[in-house]
């Protein structure tokens, strides 16, 4: 019996009462259907839910054992089997509701939406081996990997809900080369291996996770970062040797892996090792991969407080690569780079930077920097203006960069261009920041808007209260606006 068809005959039988209509002669009942006289029981039955909840203005529990029981007499109509299962839930008969839904899926064994909705019932109820084995048999039916990620999602989350790792872990790994999938079947590995470090927490059931992600990188920065990823479920987990072991690897993989580095760098520090850092600088020169330990050294010693120790430490990674024949990569240089910047050793830092803007043509982010770096000492604007323009045509709405044209355009004298870039800065920003704020306040200062600048100042100074220089403008700005007539 179709629902359109049962529909229908509810229908007939509530006008019926009127003495309007009559039923109508319904056509010979296929093979499994109940005969006229189940199918009229379960009709009036059904008939009777409707009245009842319409006479109550919601759903009540008499309704409910009437569709229920219009369900019994046709089990073959979908109408009172759905309302059926819905009123059940609603009345808090979860085991009832998917017995119900058991016995369904029993007769009519090809039937997508019975498995789906089983498995949501189960799921609901905590039987997470039954919900996973329904989502399989979604999978089966739907056959197609795209048209059944999402089973195969509901299949793996209750696998692992149920323990069953292993399965899981077998599901994902056939899944994670597919095509053509959402992005959020490609991401599951990922996604589970965050659940189980940070929110269950029981680190070592992400391992599995982590080494597919690391099987099927597509490229050595992304192993690495996986690498670093599994490092970190070890040192959740406790195995910190095994997890400074993994880091290494990362940096084997791939010599600029920051994250891998400072966490090796930070081993050092936790264990107040000086001499071990000492021991790793004196083997740079020698070493056939020198960029790795060159960064986990220049880590350890800025951790330690000594920033000419670590610049020391990179120089020698550089000289020594020369030396091998090995490129250092943008991000090298970069760390290189800022390093020497923040001791001032500018003609240094631009050497290096340079350097790399020859090998790394479309190191933006380097461009940035030097652009920066020139425009804060006021010097070779033109060039600075250069690089800059260059590296926005890499990133155009990367708000740092606009804020280091607004800042070129602050120091070339072009006010008006300039709070026009520091406030798309500012509005581009995902997060308020502090130096770019202070950098408007500089701007409507120079503008003369002393007002508009000193708000700007102090929520700079809010949100970086040890920003170079910016309690003593708001001072001195303040003063004079007081002593004015």
């Amino acid at each position: 019996m179709t629902a359109a068809k049962l529909t229908a005959c509810v229908c007939v039988v509530l006008s019926a009462g009127c003495g309007t209509l009559r039923p109508p002669r319904l056509p010979p009942q296929p093979p499994g259907c109940p005969d006229d006289g189940a199918f009229s029981s379960a009709l009036a039955h059904y008939a009777t839910g409707l009245l009842l909840e319409t006479a109550a203005g919601r759903r009540s529990a008499a309704a409910g054992d009437a569709y229920l029981q219009a369900h019994r007499l046709d089990p073959i109509s979908d109408p009172p089997f759905s309302i059926a299962t819905l009123s059940l839930l609603e009345g808090g008969r979860t085991n009832e509701a998917l017995a119900l839904v058991r016995a369904q899926v029993r007769r009519q064994p090809e039937s997508v939406e019975g498995w789906i909705t089983l498995g949501q019932l189960a799921e609901t109820s905590g039987d997470f081996a039954r919900a996973a084995n329904a989502y399989s048999r979604v999978r089966d039916l739907r056959g197609n990997a795209e048209a059944a990620a999402g089973a195969t999602l509901g299949e793996i989350r209750n696998r692992f809900k149920a323990g069953q790792d292993r399965t899981a872990i077998r599901l994902l790994r056939q899944h994670t080369t597919a095509t053509n999938l959402p992005p959020i079947m490609r991401q599951a590995s990922l996604q589970w291996a965050r659940y189980f470090i940070r929110d269950t927490p029981s680190p070592a059931r992400a391992l599995p996770l982590i080494q597919i992600m690391i099987d099927t990188a597509p490229d050595q920065e992304a192993k690495a970062a996986a690498q670093t990823f599994y490092g970190d479920a070890l040192l959740h987990s406790g195995s910190t040797n095994r997890a400074i072991r993994v880091y290494w690897s990362a940096l084997d993989t791939d010599p600029a892996c920051s994250p891998a580095a400072r966490r090796i760098g930070a081993s050092f520090h936790a264990q107040a090792d000086t001499t071990g850092v000492i021991r790793l600088t004196a083997h740079i020169p020698s070493s056939p991969q020198p960029l790795g330990p060159a960064l986990v050294a220049s880590y350890a010693w800025t951790m330690f407080d000594q920033p000419e120790a670590a610049a020391a430490s990179l120089i020698a990674g550089r000289t020594a690569a020369r030396r091998a024949g090995i490129r250092p990569s943008p991000a090298y240089y970069l760390i290189l780079g800022g390093a020497l910047d923040e001791l001032n050793r500018d003609d240094q830092a631009t050497e290096v930077f340079c350097e790399a803007l020859a090998t790394h043509t479309n190191a933006h982010a380097i461009m940035n920097h030097l652009a920066y770096m020139w425009a804060v000492n006021g010097e070779r604007l033109d060039e600075a203006l250069e690089w800059v323009t260059r590296a926005l045509t890499h990133e155009p709405r990367t708000y740092a960069y606009i804020d280091t044209l607004g800042w070129v355009y602050y120091r070339q004298g072009r006010l008006h261009d300039a709070l026009t870039q520091l406030l798309l800065a500012a509005k581009l920003a995902p997060e308020e920041d502090g130096l770019v704020l202070d950098h408007i306040g500089d701007a409507l200062h120079a503008l003369h808007r002393d007002e508009e600048a000193l708000a700007f100042w102090h929520r700079a100074a809010t949100l970086v209260p040890d920003l170079a220089g910016i309690r003593n403008k708001i001072e001195t700005v303040t003063s004079a606006t007081r002593a004015r007539p």
